[in-house]
């Protein structure tokens, strides 16, 4: 029924949306049990792999934004689908070659110093395995630059401002949805499948992830070829003309320079601070570092099953509850709450945990209190897209994009080096503890930036005789609708 509440164009990027995140959801899980099998069950194995894939997205990331503001978005997400399919396709070719040597089980015994250095294991196997973890990478860049392009950028000219909250929960809905849908597919489809091969299942969830990547490009090269007026992004000469970004030709030469300039001068500088520092998580229901600590408790399958999808569950009522609470509250309000919910559930398993060893039911009372908590971090997520879209320029939202992808990426990175230096059961609580503690870090600089802006609905009465700046499209606005009443960021 989305043709009911949305137009055509904004049905079709809903549709591509969710085929490019159920492929990318049915890969991310795959890739972590054929590193298993790889690997035989070394768990420093899937950090690494993840780690050696944030440090590429971290390098790049910059330089990532500057393309995405300086090209058409159509060419943007062309590049992401390509560099996309082109990782996945080499990934899959290096572990069918890692699977048929005969001696690469044996290769990743003890931890990954132990692996690195060891005389048994030879550096052919070394070097395709690491060669295989930053070429994976490549599907995290493609996934990105597709990301901020459609979500940050893209949408905000085919979606009106007073609906981009719902669409922006919908969007969330969708990532969700196919974030339990995709792991039950796959797992459905290898369990049922008459071929067992471990190389069979990653190429075809290679394959159907290609097509998904290839199916989003489409549907957007068709809207980009119908609606030529909005799908552009604006050039470098065109940006020097409006003066919008000062710092583009001054650090021409640096993109790392110009990214990380216009963030510290952006009004919204600490709200994105403030989201980075969720992504230091460890009480993720659907996180490996979790969900290892409570096997080792012994927790049974069926209650991780439950766990996981009540994570998912609450987290899908934080989006159906946001534009609600947005268009009552406010958003920096709405935001604000979010945060304070975070906090104090997290902060409360903490003490539950912490007496778990004592009464039995404390686990079971700290794991209610995370799956509370994905309430506020899925209202939080949406308000920061909602931010970035209503008070960011259309020739910054790359850069800022970028910035953003920066920051998650290296407190997620220092998540799971911490994991695999505090890599025992009673380590894993200096983790949770930790996640509690950048959660109560996220909810101070929040507050913080609120003692500094206040969002502000407002009336112009002479469009001519503005008393502060506005981003290009609040000027549209004011100039199309002619009423002068619009929402404005302001300093107190």
């Amino acid at each position: 029924m989305l043709w009911y509440y949305y137009n055509k164009q904004q049905t079709l990027l809903l549709i591509g949306h969710a085929t490019s995140r159920l492929g990318d959801q049915a890969w991310n899980f795959i890739v972590p049990l054929v590193l298993v099998v790889v690997s035989q069950g070394a768990l420093w194995v899937a950090s690494f792999y993840a780690i050696c894939g944030r440090i590429v997205t971290l390098l790049s990331g910059s330089r990532l934004g500057v393309y995405m503001d300086t090209h058409e978005r159509i060419r943007v997400v062309r590049s992401g689908a390509i560099i996309s399919v082109c990782s996945v396709i080499w990934v899959t070719f290096l572990f069918a070659w890692l699977l048929q040597i005969s001696d690469t089980s044996t290769c990743f015994h003890g931890n990954w110093l132990e692996w690195l250095f060891q005389q048994h294991c030879s550096w052919k196997i070394k070097s395709l395995f690491i060669f295989l973890s930053i070429t994976g990478s490549g599907e995290v860049i493609g996934a990105f630059l597709t990301r901020v392009s459609v979500e940050r950028d893209w949408i905000v000219e085919l979606v009106d401002p007073e609906n981009l909250a719902h669409f922006n929960a919908t969007l969330r809905r969708i990532d969700l949805l196919s974030e339990i849908s995709a792991p039950l597919l796959v797992g459905w489809w290898v369990n049922t499948s008459s071929i067992s091969s471990t190389v069979y299942s990653i190429l075809c969830v290679g394959l159907f992830n290609i097509l998904s990547f290839l199916m989003e490009y489409g549907i957007l090269h068709w809207m980009n070829s119908v609606g030529n007026w909005n799908t552009h992004s604006v050039t470098v000469q065109e940006i020097s003309s409006r003066d919008v970004v000062d710092s583009q030709q001054s650090h021409a030469e640096d993109p790392i320079l110009s990214s990380f300039s216009i963030f510290i001068r952006h009004p919204l500088n600490w709200v994105l601070l403030a989201y980075a520092c969720l992504w230091f998580n460890a009480t993720s229901p659907h996180g490996i570092l979790l969900t290892s600590y409570l096997a080792e408790e012994h927790v049974s399958n069926l209650t991780l099953g439950i766990f996981r999808a009540s994570g998912a569950i609450f987290g899908f009522l934080g989006t159906l509850a946001f534009p609600w609470l947005e268009k009552f509250w406010g958003l920096q309000f709405t935001c604000l709450i979010s945060l304070l919910l975070e906090t104090i559930t997290l902060i409360f398993s903490c003490i539950l945990i912490e007496s778990s060893t004592k009464n039995g039911w404390s686990l079971s009372f700290s794991l209610a209190m995370i799956v509370v908590s994905r309430v506020g971090l899925y209202i939080y997520e949406l308000g920061e897209s909602l931010y970035l879209q209503r008070y960011t320029e259309a020739t910054q939202r790359g850069r800022m994009g970028a910035v953003e992808g920066v920051l998650t990426h290296t407190a997620y990175m220092g998540l799971l080096t911490a994991g695999l230096v505090l890599n025992t059961t009673q380590q894993f609580l200096y983790l949770w503890i930790a996640s509690a503690m950048f959660a109560a870090l996220a909810s101070l600089l929040y507050i913080i930036w609120c003692t500094l802006f206040v969002e502000d609905y407002h009336y112009h009465g002479d469009s001519l005789q503005l008393k502060h700046s506005h981003t290009l499209e609040q000027q549209q606005q004011l100039d199309e609708w002619g009423c002068g009443w619009h929402t404005h960021l302001h300093k107190r």
